[in-house]
């Protein structure tokens, strides 16, 4: 069953439907582009709905980018567009500005997920896998950042 609402990410009270299916030609465009260079996209759930044009979480593009469930999105540069995922990280923004933490931000998409028609079990399971290359995205990139207990300030300096 294909969950996607007829609008993602843009309220189609706001815009003609024309407008909206559009831009999700674009993303689409954009998402195959992406995925298959492994580009990842940082996804600020919280920040996303309050600084932007979402009102509810089961709006937000992710559900297209990275689906619960993954679904069949055509696009002429895919190989096999049934196979297209776009890595996702799941973050907080900034935790100063915004009242959330990444306990929250994994909840909420959860819930979106849920509020689309997924079952629990297919949220969880979803939710575990953001988590999850989430946290393997961060080790493989700050390994240098990370220091041992050995390491002192001046030598974290000069690995810089």
């Amino acid at each position: 069953a294909d969950h996607r609402p007829a609008s993602i990410g843009i309220p189609q009270t706001r815009l003609p439907p024309a407008v909206v299916d559009f831009v999700h030609a674009v993303q689409e465009h954009m998402v195959a582009d992406l995925t298959r260079r492994g580009i990842w996209i940082e996804v600020c759930v919280t920040s996303n709905i309050s600084l932007g044009r979402l009102q509810k979480v089961d709006e937000h593009p992710v559900f297209r980018w990275h689906a619960p469930v993954p679904v069949n999105v055509p696009d002429v540069l895919a190989d096999d567009a049934s196979s297209l995922i776009l890595p996702v990280c799941l973050n907080t923004d900034d935790p100063g500005l915004m009242p959330t933490s990444i306990y929250q931000e994994h909840w909420l998409l959860r819930q979106g997920a849920i509020d689309r028609g997924h079952t629990s079990n297919e949220a969880d399971e979803w939710v575990e896998r953001l988590r999850t290359a989430g946290m393997g995205m961060f080790t493989a990139t700050h390994q240098d950042w990370i220091p041992s207990e050995q390491d002192t300030f001046a030598e974290l300096m000069r690995k810089k």
